[in-house]
């Protein structure tokens, strides 16, 4: 107990009993940190990839950093010629090079700086996180689909329609479960599209397929001009069984291009002022809160799914040519290729410093919505006193179902 308790590993002891502390009181803890350690798998894969091509390179590591560097790490030990810190602020990771290091006393035409490698192998080192975040992403996904199948919904009308409202009019009725709308299969990986879908139609008729008991019935209706029909959508997700395994393979590509095509479309979306950042963009905490709830509710293959999601947005986000990120690097990298030497070192400082400001207001913008709609709202919503809305209508916020996520033996198709 003495050993565990000394200079070096007191840190990580107290770390543990803080986390049984919150497991043991905090409601749906377990799901928190269940997420909150599959995020943490693709800091460090994503950091490890810059490491392992760095050292077959022959760079020297002075650092590998777990957690943002904020303040002191809370421990490190040096393992040959690197040294590995632990911080408490985990949602980040870095590889430090001897160039990020002003004291260091490798020479400066040394080539284990990373700066006197060649270009083809620092282009390697800065794409080489993005790389095992894409591998990582597939990883995830190919295990989710062949050891529990493929992700769907069963969406619908959930208790009442609400009279006087489009879906009233239309002849929606409780357990209605939804096929398809206007001709597209309702499915798990299009149902983000749906919702969007209903409110760029508002006052425009949908064609709706729906079963009711064992019969296939059409039904049209317009949602309003505020892009609701008028009844709360009850949704649960569940697992379809493959009926071949290869067919993973090829699915994992497919569901991943899929959803990452419907955050491109939220871009646009956004861009096109159809939707606010407030509405759109969730940080951190949103993404452990959610990604939490939907393990606690669903079973742990969710938060599987969820991470391998996270993992290609991560790629994606790193590969933007904005300096600070590793597409930053390369392009600093490709302009040096092209005109036969680097970019002025003080340009592409200024450059770093200009990004990291504005990156760190958004993440702090970010962070302020995440803490507001997660628990200030909820806190001022439980006020006593503040009358609560007993019978929804709007179709925008479905009643998640609490089965738990398991392979299922039918779905509807």
């Amino acid at each position: 107990m003495q050993t565990l308790l000394n200079h070096e590993w007191l840190p990580i002891f107290l770390m543990v009993a803080a986390v049984t502390f919150a497991y043991l009181i905090v409601p749906g803890f377990h799901g928190y940190f269940q997420m909150l350690l599959l995020i943490s798998i693709l800091v460090i894969a994503h950091e490890l990839g810059h490491f392992w091509v760095a050292k077959r390179c022959g760079v020297k590591v002075e650092r590998f950093g777990f957690g943002l560097p904020i303040g002191p790490a809370i421990w490190q030990k040096q393992v040959g010629e690197t040294t590995y810190c632990l911080h408490p602020v985990l949602l980040g990771g870095y590889v430090s090079f001897p160039d990020d290091e002003p004291d260091n006393d490798l020479p400066k035409d040394s080539p284990r700086r990373f700066e006197n490698q060649p270009v083809l192998n620092r282009a390697a080192i800065a794409i080489a996180g993005v790389t095992v975040n894409f591998i990582l992403g597939y990883v995830f996904m190919l295990i989710v689909l062949l050891g529990w199948g493929e992700p769907d919904v069963l969406v619908k009308v959930h208790e009442f329609v609400s009279p006087n409202t489009p879906a009233a009019t239309a002849g929606f009725q409780p357990d209605d479960v939804f096929l398809k709308m206007d001709g597209q299969r309702v499915s798990f990986t299009r149902f983000d599209e749906y919702k969007a879908y209903l409110e760029a139609h508002k006052n425009q008729p949908v064609h709706f397929t729906v079963k009711r008991g064992d019969q296939i019935v059409a039904l049209t209706a317009s949602p309003n001009a505020e892009g609701i029909l008028g009844f709360v959508p009850a949704v649960q997700y569940m697992f379809v069984p493959l009926d071949n395994p290869l067919q993973g393979v090829v699915r994992a590509y497919t569901f991943l291009y899929e959803k990452m095509e419907q955050q491109f479309h939220a871009i646009g979306r956004i861009v096109q002022g159809d939707e606010t950042l407030k509405q759109s963009l969730s940080g951190p905490i949103g993404i452990v809160k959610e990604g939490g709830d939907y393990i606690s509710q669903f079973g742990f293959p969710f938060g599987l799914m969820i991470s391998a999601l996270l993992s290609v947005m991560l790629a994606i986000i790193n590969i933007l040519p904005v300096p600070m990120l590793d597409g930053g690097h390369l392009l600093f990298l490709a302009i040096e290729a092209i005109k036969g030497r680097p970019v002025n070192k003080a340009l592409q400082e200024r450059l770093v410093q200009v990004c990291f400001v504005m990156l760190m207001g958004l993440m702090v913008f970010i962070m302020w919505n995440d803490i507001n709609k997660y628990f200030l709202s909820e806190w001022l919503d439980k006020e006593p006193g503040k009358p609560q809305q007993t019978q929804p209508n709007d179709s925008k916020s479905p009643q998640k179902s609490t089965v738990q996520a398991h392979p299922a033996t039918e779905s509807v198709r």
